[in-house]
């Protein structure tokens, strides 16, 4: 199958290319490429008691959310790799910036996914941690599933309306308090739901998805997964009116109602189709009798290059005046045409970075021998997971967005250029390394996860069994998901089991070892027959799913690496 065409140089240099152009693009802004930070440089006059706002997640999305950065709007945004959350540390520096030109205080605005929510959430811990004021909110709009499992709903382009409303806000002076709570209102007030016609194509990877002749996805969200359904094609016409009558009933919008709406280009629509759908909503609109106040129009929320559209309303309360105000204050944000960033300035303020320091606990070391043996299994795993590379993200392609074993190979990359540097004699210290370079290198849901087993592992070792352990009961203080929720937990939870049981009996720990494979194995094969409980899958047509989770999977392929190495 042929590759699909592109204008980027590498897909692993592509967002910090992109990051490039808009420093390039809009001299305005500080764009700082190692943190992948882009903040509004300009300080307002008579900023007294201002509170700053924050957003950000994976890239793919643009021109969200560095293209709501600007006076009115955002403060700064953050951004992620394609698809995938931004590392803790990064948010963090965002958050510090942020609140050294904010006095009121800094509200962190995102979208409801679950590597989002780790990785914004340790990074306003962490913020609060060091005496600033913080908040978050988290946008969770979507209406493809009326009451979906585990995750929860989505948040997708309807975020725009509280981004907005909360800069206008923030430019009356009101209190961190008073958006947050206002913000929260908004919220429950905005349904979205998107279709597609077309997948898009991950940089280096290709299609995401197939959708047969006749047929349309229902239901999409932003990170290439496929719809909650599948529909027979449509016009326009009657695409709008499934998609009105669905968030009007989830709203419960009636005749006499005034709303706010969003029709938004997933990316590969064109413009002819973005403006017809965008007639056809206030027509059908009308119709029921409900008054379309305001209506933006644009590519505003991405998923890369999907061909698709999505729809948001806002519906306004009896007393509109605050929210409608705050729609209108004025904004330089460059998403809307026609603004000042796009001038030379010599005015912007330097990206503070480097704002934590290294842990400096050393622990229990180990002899040289097993120093050496301990560096040699990280080559061994490192080297599983690239050969395993293409095997993976073909396991995530439907129901993820098909880069399970990309991010696992940055991390096998990163362990075998960083493994001379690694200290092992001292284990404590080398897992708090490998949980840097999990979070710094693989980013999203994986790259928290794997971060924070590292660090529950790190308190244990060398007793290996206890720092296995450790490392589950960490990561699932921070995640609901356990045994039969098709995630990485089917394998590594019950291969855990059986290596505690049989060395906590007196058991040999090689034996130990093998029979913890053989139970990840038989925990991987079985996510083929689960329902997906977490992540993209969960928002996935059932029919989009056959295969075994690329999680659990990849924890199999480490394992097997190391009884290789160790037995």
């Amino acid at each position: 199958m042929a590759q699909h065409k592109q204008f980027i140089i590498t897909p692993e240099t592509c967002v910090d290319d992109m990051l490039n152009g808009v420093q390039a693009t809009y001299p305005g802004l500080s764009v700082d490429i190692k943190s992948r930070v882009i903040f509004h440089a300009q300080e307002p006059p008579n900023n007294n008691g201002r509170v700053g706002l924050l957003s950000g997640g994976g890239s793919g999305h643009e021109p969200f959310a560095a293209g709501y950065v600007g006076e009115g709007m955002l403060t700064a945004a953050v951004a992620g790799s394609v698809f995938s959350a931004p590392p803790a540390s990064h948010i963090l520096t965002a958050v510090c910036n942020v609140a050294a030109v904010s006095p009121g205080g800094v509200l962190v605005i995102l979208n409801n996914y679950t590597g989002d929510i780790l990785n914004f959430g340790l990074a306003v811990e962490r913020a609060k941690a060091k005496g600033y004021n913080a908040n978050s909110i988290i946008i969770d709009e979507d209406c493809a599933i009326d009451k979906p499992e585990g995750a929860g709903k989505r948040g997708l382009c309807g975020c725009l309306f509280v981004l907005k409303i909360a800069g206008g806000m923030s430019l009356m002076g009101k209190t961190l308090e008073d958006i947050s709570s206002e913000c929260t209102e908004v919220k429950k007030h905005i349904v979205t739901l998107g279709v597609t016609v077309k997948a898009c194509n991950m940089p280096g990877l290709g299609l995401m998805f197939q959708i047969e002749d006749g047929l349309m996805e229902v239901g999409v969200g932003i990170h290439g997964e496929a719809g909650a359904s599948k529909h027979q094609m449509l016009s326009a016409d009657k695409i709008v009116e499934l998609i009105l009558e669905k968030l009007c009933k989830t709203l419960i919008v009636k005749k006499g109602d005034k709303v706010c709406t969003i029709v938004n280009n997933l990316g590969g629509s064109s413009q002819l189709e973005l403006f017809l759908v965008a007639g056809l909503v206030c027509a059908h609109l009308k119709t029921r009798g409900v008054q379309v106040v305001r209506q933006y129009v644009g590519t505003l929320m991405t998923s890369l290059d999907m061909a698709g559209i999505q729809v948001s309303l806002l519906l306004l309360p009896a007393s509109d005046k605050l929210w409608l105000d705050c729609l209108d204050a004025p904004t330089n944000a460059f998403a809307w045409p026609g603004n000042s960033l796009t001038l030379q300035t010599t005015c912007r303020r330097e990206i503070v970075k480097n704002l934590e320091a290294d842990t400096q606990m050393e622990g229990p070391t180990i002899t040289s021998e097993e120093a050496v043996k301990l560096k040699q299994c990280l080559k061994t795993v490192a080297e599983a997971l690239k050969s395993n590379e293409h095997t993976l993200n073909e396991l995530d392609k439907g129901c993820g967005d098909g880069d399970t074993g990309s991010t696992l190979k940055r991390m096998a990359d990163a362990i075998l250029q960083d493994v001379d540097e690694i200290p092992a004699r001292a284990p404590q210290l080398c897992f708090l390394r490998l949980s840097k370079l999990a979070e710094e290198v693989m980013g999203g849901t994986s790259g928290a996860l794997y971060s924070l087993m590292f660090v529950g592992a790190a308190r244990h070792v060398p007793q290996w069994s206890a720092a296995w352990q450790g490392a589950l009961d960490m990561a699932m203080t921070y995640s609901n998901a356990r045994l039969g929720s098709r995630t990485m937990f089917d394998a590594l939870i019950p291969a855990c089991q059986v290596f505690k049981d049989i060395t906590t009996r007196g058991g040999n720990w090689r034996e130990a070892l093998s029979k913890a494979v053989d139970a990840a194995d038989e925990g991987c094969s079985k996510t083929q027959f689960y329902k997906p409980l977490f992540g993209r899958a969960t928002y996935v047509d059932a029919s989009n799913i056959r295969s075994m989770d690329a999680g659990a999977y990849g924890v199999t392929v480490w394992l097997k690496a190391l009884k290789t190495e160790l037995l």
